[in-house]
């Protein structure tokens, strides 16, 4: 679980000229950058000029003020990681910008992670208080949480954070602001510009490091399903439609992937529904488990045959992906792939 107040970087990266590019000197795979971006400004009491954070590492790009400082990690094992520390000042506590990764281990769903971290931080921070908590917020487009909390910092002073987080496959991405209770409104405004702009760039550390795409860079199509204990999933309900530009359903249509971008892979697509699919099982955006078990199994199909995995694949035009879970018969899912073809009507039986 994710701790405010930890301290361990190495490497100093002080923003002095308009165009930095550094590599931690230790860990060489370890590849990050900043960038003036002239086109975002910001008045606060001061006009802030913002500058872009890119880690290809780990898949991310952020905006935060150019009067900043940054540290990034050097050992790659702890868990959670912390990727990047931003700070105006280190001393005085009046707001602290993290991003950090932690491996999801077993639990799941992104539900079954907010309460076990809300749990952790009651038992182990000091006058704990949970003052705000949603499930249905955004990060990097993608479904994520947001909890505001409370702790006693010393004797006379309470430490306030906000922290918002997401699921990416089989880790979790999370931000931390954090401040002096009596300065949490001082910076907050540009920690919510940073959440704002955080985005996405590839699969993660990890996963597959090939940049995805701006929109409209590639633009495929791939008819699917999901079909779980004989059921199958909804996808043209409100709930799922257009969730992000890159990749998705839409116009009411819940057969249809639309990739906008280039690279963006299936489980990004998932992922942006707060669905996701880790080790042998499927997760619905409610945190319901279809996992494989003596009596049932979860199979992937692409474009006909059966494959180990889906998550990972690009669409391609005309392709046709099947996630079924169930104990269906191999005559049963043939019906399922037969019905994946857009000329059959109807196009899903229940």
């Amino acid at each position: 679980m994710p701790f405010t107040m930890t301290f361990g970087f190495s490497v100093v990266i002080l923003l002095t000229i308009s165009v930095i590019i550094a590599i931690t000197p230790s860990v060489s795979n370890l590849a990050t950058r900043a960038f003036e971006n002239n086109d975002v400004t910001a008045s606060d009491g001061e006009n802030l000029q913002y500058v872009i954070y890119e880690n290809s590492t780990f898949g991310i790009r952020i905006e935060f003020p150019r009067q900043w400082e940054f540290e990034v990690a050097e050992n790659l094992s702890e868990n959670p990681l912390r990727v990047v520390y931003f700070y105006n000042n280190p001393d005085d506590l009046l707001g602290d910008f993290v991003i950090e990764i932690e491996k999801l281990g077993s639990l799941d769903s992104i539900g079954e992670y907010v309460a076990n971290t809300i749990n952790q931080y009651s038992q182990n921070a000091p006058e704990f208080k949970l003052l705000s908590m949603s499930m249905n917020d955004k990060l990097g487009g993608l479904r994520a949480y947001s909890i505001l909390y409370s702790e006693r910092y010393n004797s006379t002073s309470f430490l306030k954070t906000l922290e918002v987080g997401t699921i990416r496959g089989s880790q979790v991405y999370f931000i931390q602001f954090y401040a002096l209770a009596d300065h949490f409104e001082r910076n907050l405004s540009i920690a919510k510009k940073m959440i704002n702009s955080i985005e996405f760039i590839n699969a993660g550390y990890g996963q597959s490091s090939q940049s995805y795409g701006p929109v409209n860079s590639d633009h495929q199509h791939a008819t699917f399903a999901i079909v779980l204990n004989n059921s199958t999933v909804d996808f043209s309900q409100e709930k799922y439609q257009l969730q992000i530009p890159l990749i998705h359903v839409e116009n009411g249509d819940g057969k249809t992937i639309h990739r906008h971008a280039s690279n963006i892979p299936f489980l990004h697509f998932l992922n942006s529904l707060g669905m996701n699919i880790i080790r042998d099982c499927f997760i619905l955006d409610n945190g319901t488990k279809y996992c494989s078990n003596d009596k049932a199994k979860l199979k992937f199909f692409l474009n006909g045959n059966q494959v180990s995995s889906i998550s990972n694949y690009v669409i391609r035009q005309g392709d046709e992906i099947l996630v079924i879970y169930g104990n269906d018969s191999p005559r049963d899912i043939n019906n399922r792939l037969i019905m994946l073809n857009p000329s059959v009507k109807p196009l899903f039986p229940h």
